[in-house]
């Protein structure tokens, strides 16, 4: 051995035994390998180790370890320092800033096999995110969240909260300008749920990545709906109508407007009454008034209000002028009597007058 390496192993080799030879602490360095051992009785287990080998591994055994903390309560114990140093760093050194991948990760284990995993990762250049894996049987397989700050992801599977109390169990902020909370399915926008401060507006999608106002709340106890589809109270199936109820509904006032003409035609000179013969006629063979629905088509499709109030009074207007008709005709007959009865009179005078003679 040369002069050299004799000096650096005895520099670097240092044992203390006790009397009764039940504890040593030895300080050396063997062929390259620095070494600290902190042993009871060599024929018994390590109660302490500290172990630095050459597969640059620190095996620390039997012993509860702190870092900044002089009394750790667990195998591991960080008192971390004031003001925004990170108390644990797990870095990657494998990776740079150039690369666009690469992962550092967090992991709980047990006896028999691993468990969840906490995984920092890189997907740009100078973008990361988190992801937190979670057990799938033995295997952490299961995606359950993930967080990233710049691009849609549509790879988490679940994500759930619980919480008792008060306090909010979810909450969005953004500072001074909306908060906002987005629903995504295959990394595409379908739905989101933003406050602006005095107005809660709920977003559905429309087509692409554009978004229309569905539902909007605001302070003024107000609700303004613009559904691009279809709405249901009580039922799925609307039947094709953009609003359906299963039930019944109440109403103080309901308006309806329409967008056809309303039946004022009824009463312009070119308008054809049909005559009341023709009314009779048509009464006899369908057994329900012209332009209305029968029963049967009632049954079958229902009543659609509006429309409906439009051919109610259709019929009232054409009433109407049946009516005046009658009543004209009334006058004229009234006129026509009142005539006989005078030339009656005159007839009735000159006999009369005949038989006085």
């Amino acid at each position: 051995m040369k002069l050299r390496e004799k000096m650096l192993f005895v520099l670097f080799s240092v044992a203390v035994t006790n009397a009764n030879a039940q504890t040593k602490t030895e300080l050396r360095w063997v062929g390259g390998t620095p070494y600290i051992a902190l042993y009871n009785d060599a024929s018994i287990d390590y109660d302490a180790r500290i172990i630095l080998n050459s597969d640059d591994a620190l095996v620390v055994d039997g012993a509860k370890v702190g870092i900044g903390e002089s009394n750790p309560t667990s195998r591991l114990t960080i008192n971390g320092l004031e003001g925004s140093t990170s108390s644990l760093l797990i870095r990657n050194s494998s990776y740079t800033s150039t690369q666009s991948t690469g992962t550092a990760a967090l992991q709980f284990a047990f006896a028999d096999h691993v468990g969840p995993k906490l995984e920092a990762y890189k997907i740009t250049s100078n973008a990361t995110g988190l992801k937190f894996y979670t057990e799938n049987g033995l295997n952490v397989s299961k995606l359950a969240l993930t967080i990233h700050p710049y691009q849609l992801l549509s790879e988490a599977e679940l994500f759930s909260l619980q919480k008792t109390g008060s306090n909010a169990g979810l909450q969005v902020h953004s500072g001074s300008n909306n908060s906002s909370l987005q629903f995504i399915r295959y990394g595409v926008k379908h739905a989101g749920l933003v406050f602006d401060g005095s107005t809660i507006i709920f977003k559905g999608m429309s087509g692409g990545e554009d978004f229309n106002p569905d539902l909007t709340l605001n302070n003024s106890e107000t609700v303004n709906a613009a559904f691009l589809g279809n709405v249901g109270i009580g039922t799925r199936d609307t039947k094709g109508y953009r609003f359906a109820v299963a039930g019944s509904a109440i109403a103080e006032e309901v308006v309806v407007k329409l967008q056809a003409n309303w039946p004022d035609y009824v009463f312009e000179a070119g308008y054809k009454l049909p005559s009341l013969l023709e009314l009779q006629l048509y009464i006899a063979q369908n057994k329900h008034l012209p332009g209305i629905p029968s029963a049967n088509e009632v049954n079958e499709s229902g009543i659609a209000l509006g429309e409906m109030n439009v051919k109610l009074l259709k019929k009232i207007e054409e009433l109407t002028l049946y009516l005046i008709e009658l009543k004209k005709e009334n006058i004229i007959q009234e006129q026509a009597i009142s005539k006989q009865q005078e030339l009656l009179l005159i007839l009735q005078k000159q006999l009369d007058a005949k038989k006085h003679e």
